[in-house]
């Protein structure tokens, strides 16, 4: 019944991308294309819906891009623990217009604990969208960090001996907020960089068990089990902040749409950024250069300095 529900959906989709041109798909395709994409027992079986995905990738000038950039590397999308042993295929992928091929800046799988299946992720540019470093919002979960509070307390002991805290209070101020400003994006960074180490680790960690498991050699699966664990607290914490900076409003406890919110926060810096401004001549201004030429020009006769006629001063009075 599978079976035939694949073949109905695949003769379909071929039938409507016939019309279409500079595909990209993606998603969760059910088969393989090759032995390679096969781990553990199970064997790549040139089936009906293997056919039928053949037949669309060659009648739309399709690529697995995946494939094309690692002709012999064995990475698996699916996994899944069945009577104490791994199955493992992939079974994912991104299939791109040869013609966009260029355009494919780099696509590669990370291991997740929500699902059994792994993201696909494929870095696509089309554009050249510049930003600047966007608002910066403290981090209050570093308030319970010790070190973090501690040294924050040993820059404003040292601030008060700065000759400004008794002659002008409101330039001190804005100078210590400047500092603990500078040292949080630092201690952030640092946090951030020993987060995606400890993350990567255990993915790695992951791939590696799976890998022998590939093979044919016996894994211990508690061990597994408990890696996968250990990332999914990682990926949660991760989740919290994508959240929190999407600013959805309707984001309910446990939610766990990582991708989701990842994506509305990037959606919402880039429609935060200046593409495009007026001159003085009325014409439109795209590069970035120009754009920050026109800014600071703009800003520049705002705020200078200009004569002023005391006559009329004196009647307005």
């Amino acid at each position: 019944m599978l079976m035939l529900k694949e073949l109905s959906f695949l003769t379909l989709l071929n039938s409507i991308l016939e019309k279409l041109d500079n595909l990209i798909i993606g998603g969760d395709f059910n088969t393989s294309l090759s032995m390679l994409d096969r781990g553990g027992k199970s064997n790549h079986v040139i089936d009906e819906p293997c056919k039928k995905l053949c037949d669309l990738i060659e009648n739309n000038n399709l690529y697995d891009v995946w494939r094309t950039r690692n002709k012999s590397s064995r990475i698996f999308s699916w996994k899944r623990i069945c009577n104490g042993e791994l199955q493992q295929s992939r079974i994912d992928y991104f299939l791109v217009n040869k013609k966009l091929s260029s355009y494919v800046q780099n696509v590669y799988y990370n291991t997740t604990s929500l699902s059994d299946h792994s993201f696909v992720i494929m870095n696509f540019n089309c554009s050249n969208i510049e930003r600047g470093p966007g608002l910066w919002v403290l981090n209050n979960t570093l308030l319970c960090n010790e070190e973090y509070v501690r040294r924050v307390k040993e820059i404003i002991s040292d601030e008060k001996e700065n000759e400004l805290y008794n002659k002008d209070l409101m330039i001190w101020w804005d100078n210590l907020k400047y500092k603990i400003k500078r040292y949080s994006q630092i201690f952030s960074s640092k946090m951030a960089k020993e987060n995606r180490r400890d993350f990567y680790r255990l993915e790695r960690q992951i791939n590696f068990l799976c890998e022998k498991a590939a093979c044919g050699v016996d894994i211990d699966v508690a061990k597994l089990e408990s890696l996968k664990l250990e990332l999914s607290a990682y990926e949660l914490e991760k989740c919290r902040g994508a959240v929190l900076r999407s600013k959805a409003i309707w984001a309910v406890e446990s939610d766990k749409c990582t991708k989701y919110f990842l994506n509305l926060e990037k959606y919402k810096q880039e429609n935060n950024s200046i593409k495009e401004l007026l001159n003085e001549n009325n014409e439109s201004v795209y590069a970035t250069e120009g754009i920050l030429d026109l800014q600071y020009k703009f800003y520049k006769e705002l705020y200078s300095c200009v004569d002023t006629d005391n006559d009329i001063k004196c009647q307005n009075c």
